[in-house]
């Protein structure tokens, strides 16, 4: 057996035909091209595969929330995804992220009409979570702790230079990934897309995320505040590299004897822009395709 290394295909044999071969490894890189892009695709839809078609009340008050006990200040691609799996492990689960967002129409929704000023109830939005951490959440962190004021708070933090070039390989590409087409076809990704256009890359940054010095400045000033805002003995200036005790001290739970998460999906971030990108231009020719055919058929 080999392994195709650009889309990890396994069990591919050596045949002796090689154009037969290269259409074995054509239709294996296609299947898995379209596992990796449904995979993607079925965050921003309901779970049984249909376009989503929830409604979400920001006035609504729903029975059941919990309280947060934690609010994540730091900005996305400094160590959140970790601190989310180190927080749901130590027990304050779940933690709120931006994966979580992307999993419910309902969540999306809610954070589009928040960012179009529209009212909100925390309670709602929170309904089953007792941590939060990254975009979304942390661009309002300072109404969370309002609203939650016994919560303690978390500034994540990272050399500013990688966490720079992490955003723009990673997250900030992948917002802009797909074609206006096939967001017509999936309103729920149209949705998702304005709503983290209008929180994060106008609303954090001003549209000038690509200007470096410009997004670095943000990035220093926002921790700056937090620093400034936050009241010390609820804040925790935390890098992942520091490991579980100061995380574990600071929010007094035991400390587990495994190691601290060291989450990095920057990798899969980026082969999923490279995948979604050529499954949509893919689709567009198909489409395109199929329409021709019925238009010729219809004319003969």
């Amino acid at each position: 057996p080999t392994r195709n290394r650009g889309l990890g295909v396994k069990g591919l044999e050596t045949h002796s035909n090689p154009v037969q071969g290269n259409l074995r490894l054509l239709c294996a890189r296609r299947a898995r091209l379209s596992e990796i892009t449904a995979s993607f695709l079925s965050n921003v839809l309901d779970t049984n595969g249909s376009v989503s078609s929830l409604e979400y009340s920001t006035r609504t008050r729903h029975t059941g929330a919990m309280t947060l006990q934690v609010i994540g200040a730091g900005f996305g691609r400094t160590g959140t995804t970790s601190l989310k799996a180190a927080l749901e492990q130590l027990g304050f689960s779940k933690c709120h992220h931006m994966d979580e967002v992307m999993k419910s129409g309902a969540q999306i929704r809610f954070w589009l009409a928040l960012s179009n000023g529209d009212e909100v109830v925390w309670d709602d939005v929170f309904e089953g979570f007792q941590a939060s951490c990254d975009w979304p959440s942390s661009q309002y962190w300072e109404q969370l702790h309002h609203h939650y004021p016994d919560a303690k708070i978390i500034l994540t933090v990272r050399d500013e230079s990688r966490w720079y070039e992490s955003v723009l390989k990673t997250i900030y590409p992948a917002t802009f990934l797909l074609p206006m087409w096939l967001e017509w076809l999936v309103p729920p990704l149209a949705r998702l897309n304005r709503m983290i256009v209008a929180i994060v890359w106008d609303g954090v940054f001003g549209g000038r995320f690509e200007d470096r010095e410009h997004a670095l400045r943000i990035y220093r000033d926002h921790i700056a505040r937090v620093k400034a805002t936050a009241r010390p003995d609820q804040l925790l200036v935390f890098e992942a590299k520091d490991g579980w005790a100061p995380l574990c001290n600071f929010l007094n739970v035991p400390v587990p004897e495994n190691d601290y998460p060291h989450l990095n999906d920057a990798v899969q971030i980026r082969s999923m822009v490279v995948a979604v990108r050529t499954f949509g231009w893919l689709s567009l020719a198909g489409l395109v395709g199929g329409l021709g055919t019925l238009l010729v058929r219809w004319l003969s």
